[in-house]
């Protein structure tokens, strides 16, 4: 099932992920229950694009060798490619990269010195808490799926538990860790009093506790299954649904989300949509090779690592309440396309 299969991620996607565009204007037209937008659609160029600020926070870089985080002036070399930030732990920075044919979890101190937190050799189930102080990592056991709670300074797993089947951790917070999957309904288990708690009966591939949102499928999209939004506190009541499309990421307040073809699969969807959180779309944006991951720089900012046909960079997308516009820019070099 592809939708929870790992994808390369927002700075990590091939040697640099392209753009996205000039200044957009999205037509607010309705969408249908399969999620059919009649928004305008835009083919992005990256060397047609505007120069932009540099990606605002801490980002990840690729690189030939190693990935590189960078935090304002600071640079710190990651022991690994395809990396993904998890977020900070103290002064730290917890990213979760590739090294010697194994997925690890480093805590990468300022110093530039690394303490591996976690391993995998096939599943990058990991999640850090937004105050850094839990790190949740789900790894395939005989019995089923074992999710860990691991002190993020020490490496330490000091609690788990092994849940039926093959599951996702799909968000955390220091009482909630929310679990996904495709072969099992979507539960919260807290950890206040270790309870387990049934929030669906759909598959969840995608949740955002602080944003209250949650992402399911009613099956397999290649068996007619669905994607389904709702909000975490009331997960029986319906935000949107759409038997094409699945949800790639929600924006920090939940009030905007990108869009793919639910059977996207491999470097990516050649095609993004921005909707707001009940699926009335916003924009379409088109790129001659591929999207990577996206992500949000704030509530109304999406950013966009794009390939085109000749060149890649990371773009960035705000969208205007106001008018239902959408300004795009390049927020990085371009970078010759380099394809897996």
């Amino acid at each position: 099932m592809s939708t929870t299969r790992p994808r390369r991620t927002l700075f990590a996607a091939a040697a640099g992920v392209a753009v996205l565009a000039a200044t957009l204007t999205a037509l607010a037209a309705p969408t249908d229950a399969a999620g059919r937008a009649g928004a305008e659609v835009t083919q992005l160029r990256p060397a047609e694009l505007p120069r932009g600020a540099d990606v605002a926070g801490v980002h990840l870089e690729a690189g030939k060798h190693h990935d590189t985080l960078v935090d304002g002036d600071r640079s710190l070399a990651v022991p690994g490619r395809y990396s993904t930030y998890l977020g900070r732990s103290g002064a730290a920075y917890v990213v979760k990269t590739v090294a010697a044919g194994e997925i690890r979890t480093v805590r990468l101190r300022p110093d530039g010195t690394s303490r591996l937190l976690h391993r995998s050799q096939d599943s990058d189930n990991v999640v850090l808490t937004p105050a850094g102080d839990i790190l949740v990592a789900g790894d395939l056991a005989r019995r089923g799926t074992d999710v860990s709670l691991i002190d993020p300074v020490t490496g330490k797993r000091y609690d788990h538990r092994v849940f039926a089947g093959d599951r996702q951790v799909l968000d955390a917070d220091p009482v909630h860790v929310v679990l996904g999957g495709f072969t099992h309904p979507t539960v919260i288990w807290r950890l206040d009093n270790m309870r387990r708690i049934r929030i669906s009966d759909h598959h969840g591939y995608l949740a955002d506790l602080a944003a209250d949102r949650l992402a399911t499928m009613t099956r397999d999209p290649y068996d007619g299954g669905c994607t389904v939004v709702t909000t975490i506190d009331a997960p029986r009541q319906e935000l949107w649904r759409s038997c094409r499309q699945r949800v790639e990421s929600f924006s920090p307040d939940g009030g905007l989300m990108t869009t793919v073809d639910s059977r996207t699969d491999g470097l990516g969807s050649t095609e993004v949509r921005l909707r707001t959180s009940d699926g009335s779309p916003v924009a379409v944006l088109r790129a001659a090779g591929w999207f990577g991951s996206t992500a949000w720089e704030d509530a109304t900012t999406a950013l966009l690592p794009t390939t085109g046909r000749t060149y890649a960079a990371v773009v960035r997308c705000a969208v205007n309440a106001d008018d239902a516009s959408v300004a795009c820019e390049r927020a990085s070099e371009l970078a010759p396309r380099q394809d897996p």
